[in-house]
């Protein structure tokens, strides 16, 4: 067969995979609209495991679709711990709040298993948080702080590995609840000094020492946004 033919038959071949693929990816809704929604576990840091509990922890996400299977978007961050009991401190009335609340970049990737209703979600995501804390000059012993401040605000970056385990609710798999798992790590450390802990707290003797590292887990809520052409597909 001369290298003519050969070449022809190849682009012949290549204009067909591309056509079929085409069709295949036109079927498909382009963007995905997440929400996780689940409980924070704080690891590092034993002043932020003993004075500090996680409430809840949000992350709403809108990617864009680049292949069949590999999501790009953005995605907002909201979290809020609560100090365990103010009867922790020598004043009663002291209770500190800490919220996250950020936002950045992701990709993601969904792996598909045998069973047409079920698929995990992988996603990394990385960008910056706003730690704030409120509350912090209540009951602060003014003579040892003679100008507490109320309202502390830290910058930071993240990083945010998760998996979702995608149960669809549709045979086109435009809706999925399931399940999330995630961990988070940010370099910004709490330390006693921040907070105001002296000597007479019973934190006085805690460790602050090592970042910011915690797990999420919770439920997830998944919506494919846009038209599906033709028959319905496999993502």
């Amino acid at each position: 067969m001369s290298r003519l033919k050969v070449s022809v038959l190849w682009i012949h071949f290549m204009i067909l995979y591309n056509q079929a693929f085409m069709q295949t990816e036109s079927r498909m809704p382009r963007l995905l609209f997440n929400l996780d929604v689940s409980a924070p576990f704080m690891l590092t840091n034993r002043l932020q495991r003993e004075f500090l509990r996680g409430l809840i922890h949000t992350e709403p996400s809108l990617t864009f679709r680049l292949t069949e299977r590999l999501y790009s978007g953005i995605f907002l961050r909201y979290g809020v711990w609560q100090s365990f009991s103010p009867y922790n401190f020598k004043d009663a009335r002291r209770e500190v709040i800490m919220h996250h609340a950020g936002g950045g970049l992701s990709l993601a990737y969904l792996f598909k298993t045998g069973n047409n209703m079920i698929d995990f979600y992988t996603r990394l995501a990385g960008g910056y948080t706003q730690v704030i804390f409120t509350g912090v000059a209540a009951g602060v012993d003014t003579a040892v702080f003679p100008n507490p401040k109320n309202l502390i605000t830290r910058r930071t970056f993240s990083l945010n590995p998760s998996l979702t385990m995608m149960l669809y609710l549709d045979d086109e798999k435009r809706g999925a609840v399931g399940f999330n798992l995630g961990t988070h790590f940010m370099p910004f450390r709490l330390s006693r000094e921040l907070l105001y802990l002296n000597k007479n707290s019973d934190f006085s003797q805690t460790n602050d020492s090592g970042p910011t590292f915690f797990l999420t887990f919770g439920v997830s809520f998944s919506l494919k946004l846009g038209k599906i052409k033709g028959a319905a597909v496999s993502p």
